[in-house]
This record gives C-alpha cells, structure tokens and sequence, in this order.
C-alpha cells in the first residue's frame, strides 16, 4: 500500500480513562509504545495526524475533561 504526503493517521480513544480494571484485562500491552511510534513517524514525514477523543459529561466518568483546555 502507497500513501500520500496527506494520508492521515487517526489515533482514536487514546487516553488514560481506559486504564481503569472495569475495563478487564488488556490484551495490547504494547499499544502505546506502538502508537507513539506510529505519530513520531507521521510526524517526521510531515504528514497529518487526526486525533478522536470520548469525552463524557458523566462527573464519575474516568473520561471526563477536568478541563476544557485538554480538547485542544
């Protein structure tokens, strides 16, 4: 597969909420090491990055924003 100078990577759902146990055991240990890995590559080719974070209005919720300075 070719890609394009403006392909992008989309980095979906990446963020600390999913580390809760509720979640279950995790079967992509190194998901992250990959991740950052993929983005520093898109980076040094220039190429786009898009990032897609669930951010919920739930005041329990593990993926609520403390902040609204952390969307940017």
């Amino acid at each position: 597969m070719r890609l394009t100078k403006n392909d992008p990577l989309i980095v979906i759902d990446v963020q600390k909420a999913f580390f809760n146990l509720a979640w279950g055991n995790r079967n992509n240990l190194n998901a992250e090491e990959n991740i950052d890995k993929l983005i520093r590559h898109w980076r040094e080719m220039g190429r786009p990055i898009i990032f897609v974070q669930h951010v919920s209005e739930n005041k329990s919720s593990d993926a609520r924003l403390k902040s609204r300075h952390r969307l940017l």
